[in-house]
């Protein structure tokens, strides 16, 4: 697994082995880099990391609005009884989110697999 600068990391990229910063993990093994995390990376003074395959990002079609608008009355829809306003509900939402959307993207995966 090659191991690159955090310069050279870009979104998208798996993480090969967990990222310790003064005997801490900060990022667990098979976490998708995002420009969030690589914000985070850079704080903690952290010089590179260690990525799964041949450094390329994956790249996914853009979902149509009307599966992100899916996903969204699905998410709003289980947190129906949730306070919009509150901070860390609506980082729990999109978290869902994001799960919704891995959920669909390994399924459509999956079935490109057995055509």
């Amino acid at each position: 697994m090659p191991v690159l600068k955090l310069e050279k990391v870009k979104a998208g990229m798996i993480v090969a082995k967990a990222v310790v910063i003064e005997e801490r993990v900060v990022l667990a093994k098979g976490a998708e880099i995002n420009e969030k995390i690589l914000s985070r990376l850079k704080t903690w003074g952290c010089k590179e990391i260690e990525i799964i395959g041949d450094n390329k990002v994956k790249k996914t079609e853009p979902l149509s609005s009307k599966v992100q608008e899916d996903i969204n009355n699905l998410i709003d829809f289980r947190f129906k009884f949730s306070n919009p306003q509150n901070k860390i509900m609506a980082e729990i939402k999109r978290i869902a989110f994001e799960k919704e959307l891995n959920n669909l993207n390994q399924a459509n995966t999956e079935a490109e697999k057995e055509d």
